[in-house]
């Protein structure tokens, strides 16, 4: 697999040892990490630096991983930036209502670290690819 060297992947997520983890993994396969416990906490870093990628819990306490998304579509200057779900949310209404609003992919816990880092390749090819064209 081609490893995208340096890539900076915003991982949004309230459970602090999850969050914790997932960072530990990704920086263990050379991307760049930030982290948010929340979706106001997210926010806030997408105003200060732009990521590759979010990869974001759904069910958080404040803004849930929906409202962010919809925060993302609707800004101009993040509206392409890939989105990943990662998630104990499993249905089949959870995952159709993501993808109205424009998940690039939806992963459900727990997720092997290989499954999560060949999801974040794909939407940073996907993404290199638009931008290109």
């Amino acid at each position: 697999m081609n490893i995208t060297a340096g890539a900076l992947i915003l991982i949004v997520e309230d459970s602090v040892d999850l969050n914790g983890a997932l960072c530990d993994i990704l920086n263990s396969y050379g991307y760049r990490v930030q982290s948010a416990l929340n979706g106001y906490e997210a926010l806030g870093r997408l105003h200060e630096s732009k990521p590759d990628v979010i990869l974001c819990d759904i069910m958080m306490p404040g803004m849930d991983g929906y409202t962010l998304l919809q925060h993302t579509r609707s800004d101009v200057n993040l509206r392409t930036l890939p989105f990943i779900f990662l998630t104990a949310l499993s249905s089949t209404t959870d995952q159709r209502r993501a993808k109205e609003i424009g998940i690039d992919d939806y992963l459900t816990k727990p997720i092997e670290s290989g499954d999560l880092v060949i999801a974040i390749e794909n939407a940073l090819n996907r993404h290199r690819i638009m931008v290109e064209d």
